[in-house]
């Protein structure tokens, strides 16, 4: 991972991003930052300018960094919702 890392907010919230991984096949024609798909199986895939991110890990406020699909079942993440 770089240092220091990406970050973004999710409705207000901050939470830092980790493991990153281009998708070279998905085109979507969405937002950047929006959020294509929000899987306990597949993770978490976050539309760019140029296709679309895999998010590997994420780090809520004051918590430890967790597996993208753990953090999608606890927080509730949806497709749709968009990374400011």
């Amino acid at each position: 991972d770089a240092v220091p890392g990406a970050w973004s907010e999710l409705e207000g919230h901050p939470v830092k991003l980790f493991r990153p991984e281009a998708d070279p096949e998905v085109v979507s024609g969405a937002r950047p930052g929006t959020i294509l798909e929000a899987d306990r199986n597949v993770g978490l895939l976050v539309a760019t300018v140029e296709g679309a991110v895999r998010i590997g890990e994420v780090q809520p406020p004051g918590k430890q960094r967790m597996d993208s699909s753990a953090w999608i079942l606890g927080r509730g993440a949806t497709a749709g919702q968009r990374f400011e």
